[in-house]
């Protein structure tokens, strides 16, 4: 069949339907801490070795981009990202949150990582990966350099007072589709406070 190429020549054929795609996934809430956090404080600028995040976002998106909130563009690269990684994900592939393998210390996740690499014929016992995990020291620059942590609420109330119609339909957008995935990865956080 015919091959999709973006302008700098990348290959778009999802050619992990026939091998293995690991998706790992973060809080969306906390992938915002980075947005503001990163980088000494200075947070990201959404640019890396040539790869940039704006295009990634769905095409009518795109124009807004520079005007879009900080939040909003980390939502939309965080939204990007992982319904691109789902599009690719085939029936042996795996998909986890990093909180479960580096807070949890859930072993499952990397016990069908290892066993799924080239060559590994088994990870061994899962308790004996949940005592490695725990061994490691969890680390998270962004959390260290005291971004705040925003709730849902605060998050909705600031897309809401957008003035710009156009803006403010594009800034609530990325925070649904933000909050559905969340949920669907297993995060049970509300998106109202109580």
């Amino acid at each position: 069949g015919e091959r999709t190429f973006l302008a700098s020549g990348r290959d778009l054929e999802p050619r992990c339907r026939r091998t293995v795609a690991l998706l790992q996934v973060r809080h969306p809430r906390s992938v915002l801490r980075s947005v503001n956090g990163a980088n000494g404080g200075r947070g990201w600028d959404f640019s890396y070795h040539g790869v940039r995040a704006w295009d990634w976002v769905p095409r009518r998106l795109r124009a807004l981009w520079p005007r879009l909130s900080r939040v909003a563009q980390g939502l939309l690269w965080w939204n990007s990202f992982c319904l691109l990684a789902e599009a690719q994900l085939g029936p042996a592939s795996v998909a986890w949150r990093m909180e479960d393998i580096f807070y949890a210390y859930e072993p499952r996740p990397v016990v069908e990582m290892l066993q799924l690499a080239t060559g590994v014929s088994g990870a061994g016992p899962p308790e004996r990966v949940a005592a490695a995990l725990r061994r490691a020291v969890p680390y998270n620059s962004h959390a260290s350099s005291r971004a705040v942590l925003e709730v849902w609420d605060d998050l909705f109330d600031a897309a809401r007072a957008v003035a710009n119609e156009t803006l403010r339909a594009a800034e609530e957008e990325a925070l649904k589709v933000a909050h559905a995935l969340a949920l669907r990865y297993g995060y049970t956080t509300r998106r109202r406070r109580r």
